[in-house]
């Protein structure tokens, strides 16, 4: 009976799947960690994305709407203009860069929070300071 059992449990047969599931679960491991890897890669992109829409939303629209108003300030419809030109640019270089929708549409909630941290982060590093002229001095 020993002798049978281990006749089985050596034979070619066995061996290949136990070498084919091995195998499975390896590539299993593998791919899991190229899908986390993938997916912190696209979510570090859509964040650098995010922050040269605003960038280039701020350059483009919110510095002559700044300038046209005598308290230098946005009203509340150029701001929401702002996100919704923002948004747009974002969709756009999300296309460009075949990032996948669902990152963007999902979860738009979210990608307002971005715009937000974006513009509050380049508020902290001086991007929306005059350039040159009377202001710098």
């Amino acid at each position: 009976m020993a002798n049978e059992i281990t006749d089985f449990l050596t034979s070619e047969a066995v061996l290949t799947a136990l070498g084919v599931f091995v195998a499975a679960v390896w590539t299993g491991f593998k791919t899991s960690d190229m899908y986390r890897k993938r997916t912190h890669f696209v979510m570090r992109l859509f964040l650098q994305i995010v922050e040269g829409a605003v960038a280039h939303t701020y350059t483009n629209y919110v510095r002559q709407r700044k300038a046209a108003n005598p308290d230098g300030k946005l009203t509340d419809t150029e701001k929401s203009v702002a996100v919704q030109l923002a948004k747009a640019k974002i969709q756009e270089v999300c296309e460009l860069e075949r990032i996948d929708n669902t990152v963007y549409a999902a979860t738009p909630e979210i990608v307002e929070a971005q715009i937000e941290k974006a513009v509050s982060r380049l508020k902290r590093i001086g991007y929306n300071k005059p350039k040159g002229g009377a202001a710098s001095r």
